[in-house]
């Protein structure tokens, strides 16, 4: 049998506000009457709902995390690091593969918004405009991570790809270089492909040496097996 908050009360003979002020730490009782209710939850085995709770305290120390793809070791250090100091700050994480689909991704953000999350960490993707007015309505921050959006006010933490390519590209021609080739992932990527083409193509065209279509080679996705073929 599962109990529930109002069994807590009634066995320690309180109410149920004193047992929720007691449950999240909040003032307003006694020593005595603390003990009388822990002990209630201790010999009835309560367990308190974490998303009963966060609608009493505003709060469920649950974040959402939604990822295109778990393949890569790349996405395996974002969880890494997200993890970490989501544990340390006393918050979980609920993580969501997409798979880049745009039913998935709007069945998650409805579940995630069924329970309850504080925020929202959104990767890799275009942040297309059904997703940002969903996120929205749910009243809750959202961070863009390894992408951005232009036409959204979303803070954002991801990598200057165009500058990226531009410096490496640099480099290779203050060292001399002239015949040089990119290795670039999906040439349709707006989030990366695109801008690091761009950078390349900029450092060549800004030290006048002419750029050539056949030096760039284009894969689908941004794997080791993917750069060894190309």
């Amino acid at each position: 049998m599962a109990y529930t908050i109002k069994d807590v009360a009634k066995k320690a003979n309180v109410s149920i506000a004193t047992v929720s002020r007691i449950l999240n730490n909040q003032v307003g009782y006694t020593e005595e009457t603390k003990r009388k209710v822990l002990k209630a939850i201790e010999e009835l085995g309560y367990q308190p709902n974490a998303v009963a709770r966060g609608l009493i305290n505003k709060r469920t120390h649950t974040i959402g995390l939604l990822v295109p793809k778990l393949t890569s070791t790349f996405v395996t250090e974002l969880l890494r690091g997200i993890e970490k100091v989501a544990h340390k700050a006393g918050s979980n994480v609920i993580v969501c593969h997409t798979e880049t689909r745009g039913i998935k991704m709007m069945k998650y953000l409805q579940m995630l918004n069924e329970k309850r999350i504080d925020g929202l960490i959104f990767t890799s993707e275009v942040l297309k405009e059904e997703y940002y007015l969903y996120v929205k309505k749910m009243g809750i921050p959202m961070v863009l991570l390894s992408t951005q959006s232009d036409e959204y006010p979303v803070p954002y933490v991801k990598v200057n790809d165009r500058d990226a390519a531009y410096t490496a590209t640099k480099y290779l021609i203050e060292k001399g270089h002239k015949e040089i080739g990119m290795l670039c992932g999906n040439k349709a990527d707006l989030i990366a492909g695109i801008p690091r083409i761009k950078g390349f193509k900029d450092a060549l065209n800004d030290h006048n040496i002419p750029v050539n279509e056949n030096h760039i080679i284009f894969s689908d996705e941004f794997f080791f097996k993917m750069g060894l073929k190309a």
